[in-house]
């Protein structure tokens, strides 16, 4: 069968997540960003190169599912461990005729960027067809959206991406679930006021990427947007020293409140739901007061909701087997809100 090649661009893949563009060069960097693509033929390969490919603890895996399937034991992941631009199988000795192929970039931005440039087809890409889904959901939170060492067989193991999988993250589970077109916008140790991790994802929310270009929300809408911050909120709080506790939690709850506003400002219709877990953190009932807040102040269809404590542990994170918990209980919260 004939070999071609095509980029990779808005006319050859449906993207998912906030991709964009380096000298015309598509980019992945958040959490379960990626695209699907459909051809006929028996075998394709992607081209694509990384700033992190020696990098034990921070090079990247993607995730290929084919033809539909959605299960995370389904998936074929392979890191993206060679200098330069590389193709690298996404499927091979396929049965002829049409497939489709969905790419998932399974760790976090802030580890590496993955670009990919080229398909290299046996056979013939087929137009994209339009998503099958109406309901579109983003999620919003820190390394436990991110899946940070859901994968990891050791409590206290250290972290490495191999070990991070974000379509085992409650977030992915419970999109699948649903049925649903997501984004994910997840950064490890970040937090909604200050944390001793990382920095505030407030400052950043309206960007592609970093603080580079703006992301287009308008052409992007979403039905339901689930907040997940405040751990590392809490991590600060509790090195406060007592006396200055209370001012702490007032400027917390005041920053959450205003990143509801931002956020409903860039999604006029969206439903907000705020919730709170999977770890230990004094902040829960701070994020609930946040949205009380928020309501009385006139921003509608806020909501707030708490997940389950952690089951079991990878690399201090919870476990796969604990997202499996976490995405039970925001489907129900989902379902309930939303009547999906």
């Amino acid at each position: 069968m004939m070999k071609k090649n095509y980029p990779i661009n808005n006319e050859t893949v449906l993207f998912q997540g906030r991709t964009f563009e380096r000298e015309g060069i598509s980019c992945l960097s958040w959490t379960d960003s990626g695209f699907t693509f459909y051809f006929e033929g028996t075998e394709v390969w992607a081209e694509i190169w990384t700033n992190q490919p020696h990098n034990d603890i921070s090079r990247p895996y993607i995730g290929v599912l084919l033809d539909g399937d959605i299960k995370p034991e389904e998936m074929q992941v392979f890191p993206v461990d060679r200098e330069g631009w590389n193709f690298y199988p996404l499927a091979k000795a396929l049965p002829e005729g049409k497939h489709t192929i969905r790419l998932v970039k399974l760790s976090e931005a802030q580890h590496s960027i993955v670009m990919v440039k080229t398909l290299e087809v046996y056979g013939n890409l087929v137009n994209p067809s339009p998503p099958d889904s109406a309901h579109i959901i983003e999620f919003i939170g820190d390394s436990i959206t991110a899946g940070f060492g859901n994968n990891c067989k050791s409590e206290d193991g250290s972290f490495c991406t191999k070990e991070q999988d974000g379509w085992r993250s409650y977030a992915a589970l419970t999109a699948q679930r649903m049925n649903a077109r997501f984004s994910v916008i997840a950064h490890s140790g970040w937090c909604v006021y200050k944390s001793p991790y990382g920095d505030r994802m407030p400052d950043i929310y309206e960007f592609t990427y970093g603080k580079g270009e703006y992301w287009d929300f308008s052409s992007n809408p979403t039905n339901l947007v689930v907040v997940n911050l405040g751990t590392n909120d809490g991590a600060w709080i509790n090195m406060e020293p007592e006396n200055r506790r209370e001012e702490s939690i007032r400027l917390f709850i005041d920053a959450y409140v205003d990143f509801i506003e931002k956020i409903r400002i860039k999604n006029p219709n969206a439903i907000i739901l705020c919730v709170i877990g999977m770890l230990c953190t004094i902040t829960t009932p701070y994020v609930k007061q946040a949205v009380e807040t928020a309501r009385r102040q006139g921003i509608s269809n806020v909501f707030f909701g708490q997940l389950p404590q952690a089951i079991s542990y990878g690399a201090g994170h919870p476990s796969a087997e604990s997202h499996v918990l976490a995405a039970d209980a925001l489907e129900k919260m989902i379902r309930t809100i939303t009547g999906w």
